[in-house]
């Protein structure tokens, strides 16, 4: 906004749904935080529309500060349940309890804070890791680890050779070398730095690609992402 002018060229993406329905579920289990229960909401409004099977465990403090109240009421019915803990997660809803046992060819949703997308998860760990999906509104505060040491990026399309330090990302480096490279959030959770990767291994520390799509080696987040140890990277910038 401070850079734009009248005449100036915008490129303009389509948007990307990295929290999408699973068209092969046989049933929709939901669970939403505050108000994690945005994106949940229109996912029950198509699969009222379509008639199919859901059921929503929906978290908040009270029902005073439970955003959408109604709404929620008139599109899960019966299929609701709510979760009032009055500020304190130790009274809310029993993960266990709900995650426990997975219903043959159901799928996992959850949206809201990030203390209840991790305890979650970690209560549907036994879940095929395929069938659980999540939404993060941020993500983690530090993605740098013990051991990380510097590696080398080939950009191949610059024609740069790059030597990413630790405590750096392959994202700032370039930037300082004078390669544009589009990007948002800039912590692994948004997709929008998503760089194929043309040769080498990646430590992959992002929350965007499937456990199928790291291990295949073909893209990487340049935002958080790395080299596995002695690894050379070629990425397509």
């Amino acid at each position: 906004h401070d850079n734009l002018g009248e005449g100036d060229r915008v490129t303009v993406v389509p948007p990307e749904n990295n929290f999408e329905l699973a068209t092969d579920a046989s049933e929709h289990l939901f669970i939403a935080g505050g108000i994690g229960i945005t994106p949940i909401l229109s996912m029950g409004r198509y699969l009222q529309d379509k008639g199919a099977p859901k059921t929503l465990h929906y978290c908040t403090k009270n029902p005073d500060q439970t955003a959408f109240k109604s709404d929620v009421e008139n599109v899960f019915g019966d299929a609701l349940t709510f979760h009032h803990d009055g500020g304190d997660p130790t009274r809310g809803i029993d993960l266990n309890a709900v995650l426990g046992t997975r219903p043959e060819g159901a799928h996992l949703y959850i949206c809201g804070p990030k203390g209840l997308i991790d305890a979650s998860r970690k209560a549907a760990s036994h879940w095929p890791e395929e069938s659980v999906h999540y939404e993060l509104f941020t993500g983690s505060e530090d993605v740098a680890q013990d051991g990380d040491g510097t590696f080398t990026v080939v950009l191949k399309r610059s024609n740069k050779t790059l030597q990413i330090p630790p405590g750096k990302s392959i994202l700032e480096v370039a930037r300082a070398a004078g390669v544009v490279a589009e990007s948002s959030c800039e912590s692994g959770i948004c997709g929008t730095c998503q760089t194929d990767l043309l040769g080498g291994a990646a430590d992959h520390r992002d929350e965007i690609l499937s456990p199928a799509e790291q291990q295949a080696q073909t893209t990487m987040m340049i935002c958080t992402s790395r080299a596995k140890s002695g690894e050379t990277l070629i990425l397509d910038l």
